[in-house]
């Protein structure tokens, strides 16, 4: 009985004293944001992507201020046209360039038109030889 009686004691005291760490929404907002920009998280969002990093990835993600392809200044952010776009092949999953997303979408359509000419080339020749 003892015991309880301490545990309780214990628990009450504990839950008096406790404070929540970001019971602010505001403080909770800017912890989020920091940890959302830290590589720690990019590494972890990107490889949950299938993007598979070698050393000096992040580090030239975070050095590259202009689209390897048409040279446009990239932005950190979610909604800009001019927004930096880590660029990887779908297949192997390593990094090709640090790119813009216009030219991630134009490039995701070289590629799709690149894989469905594959597919139906050995559509064709599977046909021809059996």
């Amino acid at each position: 009985f003892s015991f309880f009686l301490c545990f309780f004691l214990h628990l009450i005291f504990f839950l008096n004293n406790f404070e929540m760490p970001y019971a602010d929404p505001k403080k909770l907002k800017e912890h989020q944001k920091k940890y959302h920009q830290s590589k720690k998280y990019k590494e972890y969002d990107w490889k949950r992507r299938g993007i598979r990093l070698v050393e000096g990835d992040y580090e030239r993600y975070m050095e590259t201020s202009n689209c390897d392809c048409c040279g446009v200044e990239l932005i950190l952010g979610n909604k800009s046209k001019a927004r930096k776009i880590i660029d990887h092949d779908h297949h192997s999953g390593y990094v090709r360039n640090i790119i813009c997303n216009t030219c991630n979408i134009k490039r995701r359509v070289i590629d799709t038109l690149k894989m469905r000419l594959h597919l139906e080339l050995y559509r064709v020749s599977f046909l021809l030889l059996h």
